[in-house]
């Protein structure tokens, strides 16, 4: 699987799973990503310095809300 085939099979697992991800292109390019797992929202920065480096942040992303990790209030506000 190539990278360019990587982020749509992501973005299907969100879909499928209620998972929204929003892609912020206003963002540092050293803003990381981030997750409210209650919302079941990730924040994804679309500037990100090493593009190459997105669709793992993403499934990171995801797998916090998938593995049912608790919720530490911390991570993103809600907008």
């Amino acid at each position: 699987m190539t990278n360019n085939e990587i982020k749509p099979y992501l973005m299907n697992i969100a879909l499928d799973n209620n998972i929204s991800v929003v892609f912020f292109d206003t963002l540092d390019p050293y803003t990381p990503p981030a997750t409210d797992i209650e919302a079941r929202c990730i924040a994804m920065n679309s500037r990100w310095h090493n593009k190459s480096e997105i669709p793992f942040q993403l499934a990171h992303e995801l797998g916090h809300i998938l593995s049912g990790q608790q919720s530490t209030k911390i991570l993103m506000s809600k907008y």
